[in-house]
């Protein structure tokens, strides 16, 4: 059964470590993650960045009783489960594979994921509008029509520009 865990910034090596050694078999962890390339003092940087942010799912047999959840609540590196994840198991798995079917070779979620799930507000992560906020205009079978500031823009749906729907 998946879970979705929140966890503490910069601790998922140790969590994975607790929850694996509590549970005496390994867990199934999954977070949807983006590349973001930047230029910086002309060099490219590559950094990860987790979609969901702090929250992971997990998959272990044992979460199907409540009662071995509490005793997990206290592992290292682990803020809290979230409540209810046994009636949304559907949708969860459906979620998954989703992002897994939009993953590229390196497992690393492409533009088309971000594409098809921003309607009316996004952010950049990376290029000349990194870090800015946009409204889509017009949106296309193939494309968006966006406007950053007062600059209008189009974006091809398989773009190597990275955003965010917000």
């Amino acid at each position: 059964m998946w879970a979705i865990l929140r966890i503490n910034n910069n601790k998922y090596k140790m969590l994975t470590k607790s929850l694996n050694a509590e549970l005496k078999s390994k867990a199934i962890f999954y977070f949807p993650k983006v590349i973001i390339q930047k230029i910086r003092l002309n060099k490219k940087k590559s950094t990860q960045c987790s979609v969901l942010g702090n929250y992971v799912f997990c998959y272990h047999n044992s979460f199907k009783n409540p009662k071995n959840i509490d005793k997990l609540k206290f592992i290292h590196g682990l803020k809290y489960f979230l409540k209810d994840y046994n009636n949304y198991q559907k949708d969860i798995m459906e979620f998954i594979n989703y992002c897994k079917h939009n993953e590229n070779k390196e497992g690393f979620l492409n533009s088309k994921f971000f594409f098809e799930n921003t309607s009316v507000r996004g952010k950049f992560l990376n290029g000349p509008f990194s870090n800015m906020f946009f409204d889509i205009i017009e949106k296309e079978k193939q494309k968006l029509k966006i406007i950053v500031g007062n600059i209008n823009v189009s974006l091809t749906k398989n773009s190597k520009y990275s955003y965010l729907p917000s």
